[in-house]
């Protein structure tokens, strides 16, 4: 016998998001344990301790999203008014959202900042964004737990601000990678091959990021009285931290692509060069030989660029200076 007022857009649509959310917050600790287990011996306390905060809230986030499930679904079997009212954990489950959110975000301001070949102002414009996106969200909290029985729909242009400020803020930080990576192009081949995988790997998790976001924005104003829009904000949610982690234990595949015979790297965590003696022997690779000569004592100027591991940069000799001898 099917239901007296169709919950597929309510109560369904939170079932669907949670399980989604669910499956995505596993991956995110694969990533975790994969980071910890055997990625993380160059970062330092930092970087680390991010990563731990990040997945503390990602974890929160996912109790908030299963209590509000439950609570619709189970406690209030039956009420078909509980599908259109806010409980404690749905403001809760935006706010831990929205922290992840900025968290990571600012990150990214960071970076871009570090690498240094971008318009100056993006930084700064992508952190305020950020705030004004965490500055809604505290709103919104305040804003339904004072009025926690009446209908939540009343609300949604908080969200729909919110959700705004967030497509901008992608398309602003995808932007500022792309741009700050493909400007650090030097004339190492090997370099400006990781660099534009770099830039490849920004695109995706900015477009993948921008996908959701736009979805989410589209049905809240499209539905402003049902939940359909709930498995694209729980995914967006978890995306943040997942496309974070792996990001940082890709680096090690992407050193093994650059630190090829006569690289010098350095590590802004470490900063210690290493210099290799081995005569390239590769014809479609020579422009990345070494010297057969030790490294002076006095160090040729460097041009540095960064991969979005964000925790190393690459620094290779100016060759017009030194030129490379076969």
């Amino acid at each position: 016998m099917p239901a007296l007022i169709p919950v597929d857009n309510t109560l369904g649509a939170l079932f669907i998001g949670n399980v989604l959310s669910s499956i995505l917050y596993g991956v995110t600790w694969l990533q975790v344990y994969s980071y910890y287990n055997s990625h993380c011996s160059r970062d330092r306390w930092p970087l680390k301790s991010f990563v731990a905060f990040l997945m503390l809230v990602d974890t929160a986030n996912l109790v908030f999203n299963t209590y509000t499930t439950y609570h619709v679904g189970v406690t209030n079997f039956g009420d078909y008014r509980s599908n259109r009212f806010k409980s404690w954990s749905q403001p809760a489950t935006a706010l831990s959202a929205i922290i992840l959110e900025v968290s990571v975000q600012h990150f990214y301001a960071y970076r871009i900042y570090r690498l240094g070949k971008g318009p100056r102002y993006l930084p700064v414009a992508i952190s305020a964004i950020s705030l004004t996106i965490f500055g809604i969200g505290v709103v919104y909290t305040a804003k339904v737990l004072k009025h926690i029985h009446e209908s939540g729909s009343r609300f949604q242009e908080l969200s729909i601000a919110a959700l705004s400020c967030s497509v901008i803020c992608d398309i602003l930080i995808t932007f500022g990678m792309v741009y700050s990576l493909l400007s650090n192009r030097t004339q190492f081949r090997r370099t400006n091959n990781v660099l534009n995988l770099l830039a490849i790997y920004s695109i995706n998790c900015g477009t993948l990021h921008l996908v959701f976001a736009v979805s989410c924005l589209t049905l809240l104003a499209k539905y402003r009285d049902t939940l359909v829009y709930a498995p694209s904000i729980f995914a967006m949610s978890r995306l943040y931290p997942c496309a974070f982690m792996s990001i940082l234990n890709s680096r090690d595949n992407l050193r093994e692509t650059l630190n090829g015979p006569g690289g010098v790297v350095a590590t802004f965590t470490q900063l210690k060069v290493r210099a290799t003696t081995t005569v390239v022997s590769d014809a479609q690779d020579t422009t990345e030989a070494s010297t057969n000569t030790a490294v002076p004592k006095s160090l040729p100027p460097l041009s540095v660029s960064s991969d979005t591991s964000f925790s190393e940069s690459v620094m290779a000799f100016d060759r017009e200076k030194y030129p490379i001898t076969l």
